[in-house]
């Protein structure tokens, strides 16, 4: 790597290894993947550049999706989150778009306060 470029510690998140650094010619810097095939090399920055921190459901007529906070995965609790579970529990669920879903104390997680949901755009 050349002097504009810092190595970074950790995984492209598409697949491509320990291929990260930070360019610290770009304003504002970022950091990229250098793997010359990399199909988004600035897939980092563009996952610390989201501001959402909250899960985001997407109501469909057929049914919803959920985009799960990073933090689940960094804390480990994404594969025993309790949306889902909560979710069914609410009848005649009819909304149609993207909401963003939060607890009155997030700390405490899903089921210990009521859900609440703002719509989002997008």
């Amino acid at each position: 790597m050349g002097a504009d470029r810092l190595h970074v510690a950790g995984y492209c998140p598409m697949g491509c290894g320990q291929t990260l650094y930070v360019d610290i010619e770009q304003e504002p810097t970022q950091v990229l993947c250098v793997e010359g095939d990399c199909p988004r090399n600035d897939a980092m920055s563009l996952i610390m550049g989201n501001p959402e921190t909250e899960h985001v459901v997407d109501f469909q007529a057929d049914g919803y999706t959920v985009q799960h906070p990073l933090r689940e995965r960094i804390l480990g609790h994404l594969f025993d989150c309790p949306l889902f579970e909560q979710l069914s529990s609410i009848p005649n669920m009819r909304w149609q778009g993207k909401f963003r879903v939060t607890t009155g104390d997030p700390e405490r997680g899903f089921g210990s306060a009521g859900i609440h949901f703002e719509k989002v755009d997008g």
